[in-house]
């Protein structure tokens, strides 16, 4: 669940970065190289897509966005500890918006899938420093937040969800996963009050 979202995420993530895609000469070629692998990989071709991201890296080891890209890529493929190193790398290699974003949603992603949840809330809160108005890292960094567990970290963990709702008074999976929290804090009522909210949002999270 929130590999998919996360991804959902990804996806305006990835028009931005394309948008601002290298023109210069030696790296025109490796921009074309990663174009090929984003339409591999958004067709389910991970690994066809990992063989031109590395194909562009050995062509410009400091095209930004192809470590972004293979980055997301190895997630994909549960490569976890090469896909942080890749973001790391991205990060190190550009100061521009889009990479940043992509590299360092990948990170709160990667650190997410492996338990690693206080990397996983710096990542993203670096994240939400770039972009506070998209709802989706906000509800990852609730979900982080709530793994690391404990009142303190379960009341920051409120405060995200609150936030992704604020930004999306849609998102019925963050008023299911504040129900969650609120519960473990003794907030009952407030609990009752979301669970409701999510199945009025959300028929698959009724009676649950």
């Amino acid at each position: 669940m929130k590999l998919r979202l996360f991804v959902f995420f990804v996806v305006a993530v990835v028009s931005a970065v394309i948008l601002t895609l290298p023109i210069h000469s030696k790296a025109e070629t490796a921009a074309e190289i990663v174009k090929e692998g984003i339409e591999l990989a958004n067709g389910g071709k991970h690994k066809k897509a990992l063989e031109l991201y590395d194909r562009a890296i050995s062509l410009d080891p400091n095209v930004a966005h192809a470590y972004a890209y293979r980055s997301l890529t190895l997630i994909q493929l549960g490569r976890l500890d090469r896909a942080i190193d890749d973001s790391m790398e991205a990060l190190e290699l550009s100061k521009e918006k889009g990479v940043r974003l992509l590299s360092l949603s990948n990170l709160g992603a990667a650190y997410l899938k492996k338990g690693e949840y206080k990397l996983a809330v710096e990542a993203l809160e670096e994240l939400i420093s770039i972009d506070k108005n998209d709802p989706i890292p906000h509800f990852l960094l609730g979900e982080a937040l709530r793994g690391i567990g404990g009142d303190e970290y379960l009341k920051r963990a409120e405060e995200a969800y609150t936030r992704a709702i604020e930004l999306d008074e849609t998102y019925a999976l963050a008023y299911f996963f504040r129900a969650g929290v609120k519960r473990k804090l003794g907030d009952e009522a407030g609990a009752d009050e979301d669970l409701k909210r999510a199945c009025e949002l959300d028929e698959s999270y009724c009676g649950k």
